[in-house]
């Protein structure tokens, strides 16, 4: 199994598709874990049904070099966004264990970012940015419990 780890696509499906083809002229297959550290989109009210229907074209996409999409939202994502899609699990103040041709994968995260972030002076178009002043036991207490569910299915490898 081979680890693929990409962010900020922002429903771009040429990024995509360039990707692909390295994938494919690499001769590696379909036994790719893809992650996706935040960046699938840029979320705004005006354009929510549009945002989620163009990040499920681009992971429809990625599919087809990946068995599993695992992801985490960015400062730019709904902060809740859940895709419903088969073999796309989002990650945020959750876990995963998957069974592997390369052994057990335990993965946990927590997505957004902080507020002091480059987007700082946008706050009011981003969902997904937080105080880490406030959020901060919030978010060790949240890995900490992912990790120890992680860690209690005896992994090979944690992400």
């Amino acid at each position: 199994m081979n680890l693929i780890v990409i962010s900020d696509i922002y429903e771009d499906r040429e990024i995509i598709e360039k990707l692909k083809e390295k994938i494919e002229s690499e001769k590696l297959g379909r036994d790719n874990l893809v992650l996706i550290t935040g960046g699938l989109g840029s979320y705004s009210t005006q354009r929510e049904k549009n945002y989620t229907d163009k990040i499920k074209e681009c992971l429809k996409d990625l599919l087809e070099i990946s068995s599993n999409i695992i992801y985490v939202t960015g400062d730019t994502d709904k902060k809740d966004l859940d895709l419903q899609m088969s073999s796309v699990i989002n990650v945020h103040n959750n876990h995963i264990v998957l069974n592997t041709s390369s052994g057990k994968i335990g993965i946990f995260g927590y997505g957004g970012a902080p507020n002091s972030s480059v987007r700082k002076d946008q706050y009011r178009y981003y969902s997904n940015l937080w105080d880490e002043k406030l959020m901060s036991d919030e978010i060790k207490k949240s890995l900490k419990i992912s990790y120890e569910k992680v860690r209690f299915s005896n992994p090979d490898f944690v992400i």
